[in-house]
């Protein structure tokens, strides 16, 4: 895996910071074994820090937890549909940092539904050329996408 820039709580340490971190899977298996981090905040600037993980707990590598999003029954499906119509679903890191792997969970439901229904209702003025009615429709689905953030 290539190393990545993320913020996060680096253990043992108080407040979050900007790092590039690169994760390791031992020789032909997919757990996580350890990562390696490079501070980029002062004042531990350029500071770097191996972090290993117990060899007798499993924590979850990259491909793993992909493939446990691949087979979730309600992600899955949400994710198919998004890779279409000239669109793609671009998948972020996906590294465990402790023994429960990081799970994606579904956004309200009736907020998810009433945003659906309001991105239909735009796409379908927007092939009728109503563009007043289109911009109607993308501020209401603004309002929701908003609301389904908090």
């Amino acid at each position: 895996m290539e190393p990545y820039y993320t913020i996060m709580k680096l253990p043992g340490e108080k407040k979050e910071e900007y790092i590039l971190l690169l994760p390791f899977t031992p020789s032909k298996r997919d757990n996580l074994a350890a990562w390696l981090t490079a501070r980029c905040d002062e004042p531990n600037y350029g500071k770097l820090h191996a972090y290993t993980f117990p060899r007798d707990r499993l924590v979850y590598g990259p491909k793993q937890v992909d493939a446990r999003i691949n087979q979730d029954a309600e992600i899955s499906p949400q994710l198919t549909l998004w890779n279409q119509r000239g669109t793609e679903v671009i998948r972020g890191s996906k590294d465990a940092t402790a023994s429960v792997y990081p799970q994606l969970k579904s956004t309200q439901p009736q907020l998810a539904k009433e945003a659906k229904a309001i991105f239909e209702k735009a796409i379908s003025l927007q092939r009728q050329g109503d563009w007043a009615g289109y911009g109607e429709a993308i501020k209401k689905l603004e309002q929701v996408l908003q609301r389904m953030a908090q």
